[in-house]
């Protein structure tokens, strides 16, 4: 997983679902925004519950476009 958005994030997420489905876990705790995505997407994928703790929302530090598509996303992950 890199800082920007791409093709290595849905290697992470596939990387992410495997080891959820080999672990069997009960639980998946998530902190940062962009791992804390693709942590609870995991979990919602793999059927696990999610606890997630926001450690610094990093859209806060953006403006315009870029600072809504991370609300957003936000958003959709915690719904």
């Amino acid at each position: 997983m890199q800082r920007a958005i791409g093709l290595s994030d849905a290697v992470a997420l596939r990387e992410l679902w495997s080891v959820a489905q080999r672990g069997r876990y009960d639980l998946i705790h998530t902190h940062s925004s962009k791992a804390g995505f693709l942590g609870r997407l995991t979990a919602r994928l793999s059927g696990v519950p999610v606890v997630h703790t926001p450690n610094g929302l990093y859209y806060l530090g953006q403006r315009g476009l870029k600072r809504r598509f991370y609300h957003a996303l936000e958003q959709l992950a915690g719904s």
